[in-house]
């Protein structure tokens, strides 16, 4: 009946909830979720600052820097100027620039020491004991260990806890059909434990690199990165790792499978 079958859904919903983690480190909120009783998977992005990400940052940082020793130079040749002048309408005026100069200098200085703390921090690489991680029920746990993938944006997390909910990985890629119902599990945002239902839009392959992601119109928002995209079973088909920019309804998750090959793991048997 429609009312066992919802029931059904629902139990399964949970159960994909109780397998999924939200992962906090200094810089990045995201997700992840047990495919074996001790080994999350995540995105890579998630646990580590992308390269591209830390070099444009420095770049602003840089610029800005510069720009700021450039205004402190003109101010000090201003106050120069003030000192030799005589009063008058001129001087007045030229007080009245320096004022403004100074409470503007004054509001960009403080956003560029937050700016510069944030670069060294993503300039250094998150340690382990960086990386928290937080269950459904609220609890908190460290990872014990991290694997990063060189080719795919996926990394995983070794953590040993009685916690942990094997979600079941979907057969090999080509499972899922165009329309098929998707739910996408994680944290967007910082809201924890959030479920967004979508379909499975199409396979999409890369021109360059060849790579395949699942496409679907399910939300995936910052936070959702690195949990699952499960479908009505329960069984997970992919790991979330971006929205499409400036659109809405295209998301993208890299294929369950990729996991196993590229860390050299055994599926677990369901």
């Amino acid at each position: 009946s429609q009312a066992a079958q919802k029931q059904s859904t629902a139990a399964t919903i949970e159960r994909a909830k109780d397998g999924t983690v939200a992962i906090e480190t200094p810089l990045v909120k995201g997700s992840g979720f047990f495919i074996t009783d001790s080994t999350i998977v995540t995105n890579k992005h998630v646990i580590a600052p992308d390269k591209t990400q830390v070099a444009e940052v420095r770049r602003q940082v840089d610029t800005s820097r510069k720009l700021i020793e450039l205004e402190q130079q003109k101010l000090a040749e201003l106050r120069q100027r003030l000192a030799q002048m005589a009063n008058g309408p001129a001087r007045q005026q030229l007080v009245i620039l320096l004022q403004e100069k100074e409470r503007q200098l004054s509001e960009i200085l403080p956003r560029q020491q937050e700016a510069e703390a944030q670069l060294r921090k993503m300039e250094q690489r998150t340690s382990t004991s960086d990386i928290k991680i937080f269950f459904a029920d609220g609890s908190e746990s460290s990872a014990s260990s991290t694997q990063i993938s060189t080719n795919r944006d996926l990394a995983l997390i070794t953590l040993y806890t009685s916690k942990a909910v094997v979600l079941q990985p979907a057969g090999k890629i080509g499972s899922l059909h165009q329309g098929d119902k998707v739910y996408a599990i994680g944290n967007p945002v910082g809201l924890r434990n959030t479920v967004t239902a979508g379909i499975f839009s199409g396979y999409r392959q890369h021109k360059e690199t060849g790579e395949v992601m699942l496409q679907t119109d399910a939300a995936i928002n910052h936070g959702n990165s690195g949990g699952p995209l499960i479908d009505e079973h329960g069984q997970v088909h992919g790991i979330n790792t971006l929205g499409g920019r400036d659109t809405e309804g295209i998301g993208f998750a890299i294929p369950i499978e990729e996991v196993f090959k590229e860390f050299s793991i055994t599926p677990p048997q369901g």
